[in-house]
């Protein structure tokens, strides 16, 4: 099944520095956000250092094993790379005072022969589009998405990231694609604000290529009041 991925990502209004950080391997399949805390460049280095983890680790570990691409595999491989990464991040934090307390979300999707797989922490977004039914695959790890925590705290306040925490609890998501299938990844710099049916919209309304979509999808964040960085990664999954 033909895939095309694009992606874009913009500095927020009220950052010094981009804290997102995307990626795509198309020979690989393989799609991987991330939207860095800690401020200034502690948010911009987790960020970057989880993407880089996965993307090279998965990279490596697919050359080489036979078994390469099966879902057992990806999933195996996403949960040594993610926890490699948030190892590396916790030493760094450690070791120098200017990264103390940061961390990332991170959000990698292998489009596979029938189905996807990913791995999910923190609250970047994974949506499909699928015959006009634009679905959320994925679950915040925030308060606001806990019925017996929101109460008392901050709507965003993340209950699960890389980095932050001795250890580290991601999700591991499957679902069957099909041909037509529209795939988003995004930051909270475009989910926070714009309602899901505003987005979806967007997608369907076929402007001229991806690339048109994530900057139309980036403006309407913009227009909404965004403040934070926006990433956006478009996957489409053709005959």
């Amino acid at each position: 099944m033909k895939l095309t991925l694009s992606h874009g990502t913009i500095q927020g209004r009220s950052h010094d520095t981009n804290e997102d950080c995307v990626k795509t391997i198309p020979n690989t399949r393989l799609a991987i956000l991330s939207d860095g805390i800690g401020g200034r460049a502690a948010g911009e280095v987790a960020s970057r250092m989880a993407v880089d983890t996965v993307a090279e680790q998965f990279t490596a570990e697919s050359s080489v094993n036979s078994d390469a691409f099966e879902s057992t595999f990806v999933q195996q491989t996403f949960l040594r790379s993610a926890s490699l990464a948030h190892d590396r991040i916790r030493e760094l934090a450690d070791a120098k005072i200017d990264y103390s307390g940061m961390g990332t979300t991170l959000l990698a999707v292998y489009f596979g022969v029938d189905q996807l797989t990913a791995i999910h922490v923190g609250d970047s977004r994974l949506y499909r589009l699928r015959h006009e039914t634009f679905t959320q695959l994925n679950e915040d790890h925030t308060y606001a998405s806990n019925r017996k925590l929101r109460t008392g705290y901050a709507a965003g306040y993340l209950l699960r990231s890389i980095g932050t925490e001795d250890i580290f609890e991601p999700d591991l998501i499957s679902s069957p694609i099909a041909a037509q299938d529209l795939y988003l990844l995004c930051s909270d710099g475009l989910s926070d604000l714009v309602p899901d049916d505003e987005i979806r919209k967007i997608l369907l309304s076929k402007v001229a290529g991806y690339e048109e979509t994530i900057k139309k999808l980036i403006e309407i964040a913009l227009e909404y009041g965004s403040q934070d960085d926006i990433s956006i990664i478009i996957a489409s999954l053709g005959e």
